[in-house]
């Protein structure tokens, strides 16, 4: 899908992927708006995934959203949406 992220998003059946890789534009309400617009769309057996989590903004919506979220190295983040 060639389209802006969240706009994209709303093309995707809701629990339809097995993982989500975000990384957009890396403002503080950018990757707000892409984690609420994709991690309806991963299953709940799913992992929500992105990266720059370096980034004070990227890491400011992890650690509001995503408690627990874990550093996968290279500045990749995970979170398994068992406990979104």
């Amino acid at each position: 899908i060639k389209d802006d992220t969240v706009v994209a998003a709303r093309q995707v059946p809701d629990k339809s992927l097995d993982f989500v890789f975000v990384d957009a534009l890396h403002t503080y309400q950018a990757t707000l708006d892409n984690i609420l617009a994709w991690a309806p769309k991963v299953k709940q057996e799913g992992y929500l995934m992105g990266h720059d989590h370096n980034w004070p903004s990227v890491r400011k919506v992890l650690d509001e959203m995503l408690e627990g979220w874990k550093d996968e190295g290279e500045c990749v983040w995970s979170f398994p949406m068992a406990r979104f």
